[in-house]
């Protein structure tokens, strides 16, 4: 029986996974924005549509990579218990 302040399960579930997206989304705007300041650096080109390909790039790359973290870190854990 559930004790008086636990949090149900489904919720619990929802809050980890808005945890979980939240980290991407914050890994992927901070790799779009490096992408955006060093992609010109290398390619001597400052068009505004390489900033926009840039920050796609380093985006779609963060976010990714945070699922992979993600993954590797839930992998982690489940080996503990």
């Amino acid at each position: 029986m559930a004790k008086r302040g636990d949090i149900p399960a489904a919720p619990r579930r929802v809050e980890i996974i808005l945890e979980e997206l939240l980290v991407r989304c914050a890994v992927g705007i901070g790799t779009g924005l490096l992408f955006i300041f060093l992609t010109p650096l290398f390619l001597g080109m400052l068009s505004g549509w390489w900033f926009v390909a840039a920050a796609g790039v380093g985006f779609l790359l963060g976010f990714v990579g945070g699922d992979v973290g993600g993954a590797v870190e839930r992998r982690r854990q489940r080996r503990r218990r």
